[in-house]
């Protein structure tokens, strides 16, 4: 074997700092190793004579792609990764910035006098700050040319304030520098699992219990296990309890493993919310969703209406990013409080956050305006995007072979680039720019890249502005984006599903007996659906392969009488390589939108439980009605019975 060396070369960040996750894999596409990469280290794969891809992405989304020929009998080869350079500033200009650090204790929000500072026209400058003892830290940041903004950091690491150009505005973001802790927050945030269980499970002996010492890695950890339902996220969250009493985030895993072992009616779990809603706003963004949903998730007679309310406020208020960010209510007056001579010159601040007396009432950060969920909201113009890229991209080859292309439309840049594979097939990236940066503002939106008409390959935009397909056949590609309902019922985070086009239903229709119209590739590549017309009748085959053997698909549905359907679809893994349930789709309408929810937990039944007899007289087959019963036994006590009650009521008709 020759040992291959892999390494980060770029001054970005420190020495020893983890810049990345790669896999390693042959012709034939089997991972041979995953690697972490580390500034100014060599890490070591020893590979036999042969071809190999070295694949991954940097947190920021940017795609690290090199093809590796490993010779007989030759030299070790050194792979040196960089990051492309960022934009050059623009010279002699600087943008006039002021910050104000708040300290929360005890859900008390205590200010710090304003400070002003200037940053560079495009670049960065690096903040320091005081620790607080393991209490909550949040900086508010702004300029005169932009909306007033609060991000809650940890306190014990630096911070990186940059300026960038945006739709020809102003726009400001506080990021924590580069580090391992920022790339596994960078990972966490782009959900990339594989990636991040390649960097924290590296070494022999795994992972190591936290002590203390790098108090974010550790909780970053935690939601990654927690995340995974990974056998060691017990003893890790409890660890971190330990070290980090004080701590939002920890508050709130210890609140989520708690609920996950016990239920969420078991006595242990409100006492551990209602603290965790106590503490202040969670540093991961992640933190807010979680903790919102754990809220809802209480018994009747333990819920707390006013403070639930409040932290799904938040969390549908989210700023685009891995850190809990708020913008300021633009609507509060603009003026400095503070006494005149105190504050530094042309500081323009909202109104200041509340400062809370009692810990009851829990989070009080500054006002922050409600918006429509993100979720859908720009598809329409996504679709435009994408139509108005058709022509172009066809003339380059789309759907061929290996390509890459940019497309500039209405003042954006569709960037596309197709890599062919061993095996024939290609893996797709599409992002969408200003041409200064990428486009969040498409962060959860599905987009579907259609092959010959009826195989449809889903992906999900992130918030770095990226979506990627992964061994897409050669043939006529379409990309669109499909919709969900005008008002839904299902409104957690979901994948829209496309559409069949006209003459695929026309056919569906004219033909008897048994007929696939559209077949669907899930993000990622978990999962599938199958529409097919059985008679008069349309129905669906859900496919999945979940983590633990067993889990749960809600599917939303448009029938013909301009209502919605939801039902819940069992899936349990047996003999094949995936689970699968049928359901029929009464009413279904082929020409109006429908999306689902991949991947949900049994522990989340609760919410659904009306929904558990009409899902299960839906059942299409045995399969189906046996994973029913497979979720049944992993269920909270009273939807146990509901789902085994149901199924012994249908038995006896």
């Amino acid at each position: 074997m020759t040992a291959t060396g892999i390494t980060y070369d770029g001054s970005d960040l420190p020495a020893g700092a983890v810049a990345a996750a790669v896999e390693v894999s042959d012709v034939g596409l089997g991972t041979v190793a995953w690697a972490s990469v580390r500034v100014g280290e060599v890490t070591e794969v020893p590979l036999e004579p042969g071809r190999y891809f070295v694949r991954g992405r940097f947190p920021s989304g940017e795609p690290i792609s090199v093809v590796l020929d490993v010779p007989k009998g030759g030299a070790p080869a050194l792979i040196r990764l960089r990051r492309q350079p960022p934009e050059a500033a623009i010279a002699a200009e600087r943008v006039q910035v002021w910050t104000r650090w708040w300290r929360i204790a005890n859900a008390t929000w205590k200010p710090e006098q304003p400070v002003s500072l200037e940053v560079p026209a495009g670049g960065s400058v690096e903040l320091t700050q005081a620790g607080t003892g393991g209490h909550g830290t949040a900086l508010q940041f702004g300029a005169d040319s932009t909306t007033s903004i609060l991000t809650v950091v940890p306190d014990w690491l630096p911070l990186r304030l940059t300026h960038s150009v945006r739709h020809g505005a102003d726009h400001l973001d506080v990021n924590i520098a580069p580090s391992t802790e920022a790339t596994l927050l960078g990972y966490l945030w782009l959900g990339d699992n594989v990636a991040l269980a390649a960097v924290v499970g590296e070494g022999p002996a795994g992972l190591a219990v936290p002590d203390g010492s790098r108090p974010l890695l550790d909780i970053v950890v935690g939601y990654h296990l927690l995340r995974l339902r990974d056998g060691r996220a017990r003893a890790w969250i409890s660890a971190l309890e330990d070290n980090y009493p004080a701590s939002a985030d920890v508050a709130v895993l210890g609140a989520a493993q708690v609920a996950r072992d016990h239920g969420y009616h078991a006595a242990a779990v409100v006492p551990a919310v209602r603290r965790a809603a106590t503490l202040g706003p969670p540093v991961v963004a992640e933190g807010v969703h979680l903790l919102a949903a754990l809220l809802d998730r209480l018994p009747e007679a333990a819920r707390m209406p006013e403070t639930a309310a409040r932290w799904n406020a938040y969390a549908g208020t989210l700023l685009e990013g891995a850190l809990t960010s708020y913008p300021l209510d633009p609507r509060t007056p603009d003026d400095d409080p503070l006494a005149p001579g105190e504050g530094p010159p042309r500081i323009r601040l909202p109104r200041a956050p509340l400062v809370v007396a009692t810990p009851a009432d829990s989070l009080s950060p500054p006002t922050v305006p409600r918006r429509p969920p993100s979720r859908g909201r720009n598809r329409g113009a996504l679709r435009r995007i994408l139509a108005q890229a058709a022509d172009g991209l066809a003339d380059r080859g789309f759907g061929a072979t290996s390509m890459h292309a940019v497309i500039p439309v209405a003042g954006l840049k569709v960037s596309t680039s197709a890599l062919a594979r061993a095996d024939g097939r290609l893996d797709v990236e599409i992002s969408i720019s200003d041409g200064t940066s990428s486009s969040g503002r498409l962060d959860g939106d599905t987009v579907s890249l259609c092959v010959d008409e009826s195989h449809h390959y889903l992906s999900i935009f992130g918030a770095s502005g990226h979506a990627t397909f992964t061994s897409v056949p050669a043939g006529r590609w379409r990309l669109s984006a499909p919709d969900r309902p005008v008002q839904p019922r299902l409104t957690s985070p979901t994948v829209g599903l496309p559409l069949p086009d006209r003459q695929g239903i026309s056919l569906a229709h004219s033909l008897h007996g048994h007929r696939d119209v559209l077949h669907v590739v899930g993000p990622g590549g978990r999962g599938g659906y199958v529409l097919f017309r059985k008679g008069n009748a349309y129905g669906v085959e859900v496919m999945a392969r979940p983590p633990s053997g067993v889990g749960l698909t809600i599917l939303e549905y448009s029938r013909r009488d301009g209502d919605t359907t939801v039902l819940l679809v069992p899936l349990r893994q047996g003999t094949l390589r995936y689970a699968s349930s049928y359901l029929p789709l009464a009413g279904f309408d082929p020409e109006a939108p429908w999306h689902c929810a991949p991947d949900v937990d049994v522990m989340d039944l609760p919410a659904w439980d009306a929904l558990i007899p009409p899902s299960i007289r839906a059942a299409e087959s045995d399969g189906t009605a046996e994973a029913w019963l497979a979720v049944a036994a992993l269920a909270p006590r009273a939807q146990r019975a509901t789902i085994e009650d149901t199924i012994t009521n249908e038995t006896r008709r």
